[in-house]
């Protein structure tokens, strides 16, 4: 009897100390998610600083892995010979194929040119920019409007003066840290 009496006592205690252990995880647990989510939060202002001061200026290139035609096909591309570069007053557009020869010598056209207008909305709510630019090449007067995450990754909308236009997707890097391989302007 004595025996019995004692694991009922001992299964009473056990419990109690399972159910402070719940208590103490469940607490451990909130308070890992909370300080994840700040960690994440102070990642996101810092990624959202460094962009606003590669965009602001005005030197980096957006290296397109995507192009979008008019009829909404996402087409893979090199990021090396597709590109929109921006160095303050100027800017290239680029499209390229390796396996090709175009105008530019990589399979497709360089345009060059002298940036006309610039302007850039800051959203620090949704922490995003949107940038829009006109460039003015030899060839033609070309207007792009530009969404940029946080973090870097843009699309660009591509118009000129014939009908149509064609999107860049893909990350935006400072022009001294870029790859890209400018072709021949026409």
């Amino acid at each position: 009897m004595k025996c019995l009496s004692l694991i009922v006592i001992s299964l009473v205690l056990t419990c109690g100390l399972f159910a402070q252990d719940n208590k103490t995880a469940k607490e451990s647990k909130e308070e890992t998610s909370q300080k994840k989510k700040e960690e994440r939060k102070a990642e996101i202002d810092k990624q959202f600083h460094q962009t606003d001061t590669l965009l602001t200026g005005k030197r980096f290139v957006l290296e397109a892995q995507f192009l979008k035609n008019t009829k909404g096909m996402r087409i893979p591309v090199t990021s090396d010979l597709n590109f929109i570069a921006i160095d303050s007053l100027s800017g290239i557009i680029q499209i390229g194929s390796p396996q090709r020869v175009g105008y530019n010598g990589v399979g497709g056209i360089t345009e060059e040119g002298r940036i006309l207008s610039w302007k850039i909305v800051k959203n620090d709510k949704k922490k995003n920019f949107y940038i829009t630019m006109t460039i003015q090449c030899k060839f033609g007067i070309y207007d792009i409007g530009m969404n940029v995450n946080c973090d870097g990754y843009a699309y660009a909308n591509l118009t000129g003066m014939r009908y149509g236009s064609l999107g860049f997707e893909g990350n935006l890097v400072p022009r001294e840290g870029s790859t890209v391989y400018k072709g021949q302007s026409r």
